[in-house]
């Protein structure tokens, strides 16, 4: 009988850190399944519900690049511990809140600010990555733009649950590998904190607008599909990534001289 191995150690970083970005993704996705009950427990407009979503939305953006400076100065076990103790004690004390400007407080300031693809990643090693953004994006603005028709039964929202949230993190490996060429690797972690900043403020503003617009126009369908429209013009601009930009030299290579 073959002797057991232990694991190495990376395996179980990763099962660890697979753990609490998926616990910290279900925490901060909970407003939109308790948009309803909100509404008819505290009679908040979904506008209002949506600013908290927003405001989470863009602190857990703009949080990233100082979270990444704070890593490499006091250390990941460190800042991560911190941000689950925020979103614990923002958690705990949400059954206490009874105001909408507290759910802001809470699930916008507290749990936002605590928590700043295997398949992806393993063809972001072989194929051009603008070229996977590009298809993810592409991908994504088209389910956006059949979400609105996708109501009408379970398989079809069934279906788009399962290829938009395939879709959706399988952008990080490939951005990461665009950054790490375009600003050096000893860059890569306060720049991509940036990236996310920068992409989460659209994040925001369309958590809010949506919920505006669901007020105003009774539905959701103009939002789809201008976020739709938005990940095809990502598309466009994602294949431009490098474009133009010089090529490096290589040291120590010099030019022959004249003989002349």
């Amino acid at each position: 009988m073959a002797a057991w191995r232990k694991p190495h150690y990376a395996w179980i970083v990763a099962a660890v850190t697979f753990a609490t970005l998926l616990v910290a993704g279900a925490i901060r996705s909970t407003p939109g399944v308790l948009m309803v009950p909100l509404e008819t427990e505290f009679h908040w407009s979904r506008a209002t519900i949506s600013f908290a979503v927003s405001v989470n939305i863009l602190l857990y953006g703009l949080i990233g690049p100082f979270a990444a400076a704070m890593m490499e100065t006091f250390g990941i076990r460190r800042i991560m511990l911190g941000a689950l103790a925020a979103i614990g004690i923002g958690i705990a004390i949400t059954p206490l809140m009874q105001q909408s400007w507290q759910l802001v407080v809470l699930w916008g300031f507290v749990v936002g600010a605590g928590t700043g693809a295997t398949g992806s990643g393993w063809l972001s090693d072989r194929m051009d990555n603008r070229v996977l953004l590009a298809v993810y994006y592409g991908l994504r603005g088209l389910s956006l733009l059949c979400l609105p028709f996708a109501f009408d039964s379970f398989y079809t929202m069934g279906l788009f649950t399962l290829f938009y949230g395939l879709d959706w993190i399988a952008t990080v490996p490939p951005t990461v590998r665009l950054t790490a060429n375009a600003f050096g690797k000893e860059n890569t972690g306060i720049m991509f904190g940036w990236i996310p900043a920068s992409h989460q403020l659209g994040g925001a503003a369309a958590a809010y607008f949506g919920g505006v617009m669901r007020v105003d126009l009774g539905n959701y369908t103009q939002a789809f599909m201008i976020s739709g429209a938005l990940c095809f013009v990502a598309v466009m601009l994602v294949m431009l990534i490098g474009r133009g930009r010089p090529k490096p030299v290589r040291l120590g290579a010099q030019p022959l001289a004249s003989t002349s």
